[in-house]
C-alpha cells in the first residue's frame, strides 16, 4: 500500500525569483561560475546551478522528462496525504487511490528506459 511522506509539508511551491532577481543572480554568479581550467570543480550552489542549466540546455528532452517526473511526484505526495486522513470516505478514497495507481503507471512509463534504435 502506498504511504505518504512524512517529510512532506505540503501546499504551495515557493514563488519563482522575479526576472530582475534571476538577472541579478545571473550576473553575480558569472565569475563564480568559471572553475579554474581543467578541475571540473565547483565552489558554490550558483556555480552548480549554471551548470546544472548548461546541462539541461544540452539534453532538452531529458530535462522536460525529469520536470514532468518532478510534477507527477509532487501529485502523488499530495494524493498520499490527503488518504492519509482518517476522515475521508469510502469513495474519495478509492477514487484517490485510482488517481495515485494512474500517476504511478504514467512515471514508470515515462522513466522507463529506452530501447536503443537498431541501424540497418
Amino acid at each position: 500500500m502506498l504511504q505518504p511522506n512524512p517529510n512532506f509539508a505540503g501546499g504551495d511551491p515557493p514563488p519563482a525569483p522575479s526576472r530582475e532577481g534571476a538577472a541579478a543572480v545571473a550576473k553575480s554568479s558569472t565569475a563564480a561560475a568559471r572553475p579554474p581550467s581543467g578541475s571540473g570543480t565547483v565552489f558554490s550552489k550558483a556555480a552548480a546551478a549554471s551548470a546544472a542549466a548548461s546541462r539541461q540546455a544540452s539534453h532538452p528532452v531529458k530535462h522536460n522528462k525529469n520536470e514532468l517526473l518532478e510534477n507527477m511526484t509532487k501529485q502523488l505526495q499530495v494524493i498520499l496525504t490527503k488518504l492519509n486522513d482518517k476522515t475521508l470516505n469510502d469513495e474519495m478514497r478509492e477514487k484517490y487511490q485510482a488517481l495515485a495507481q494512474n500517476i504511478q503507471v504514467q512515471m514508470a512509463k515515462i522513466s522507463r528506459p529506452q530501447a536503443p534504435k537498431r541501424r540497418i
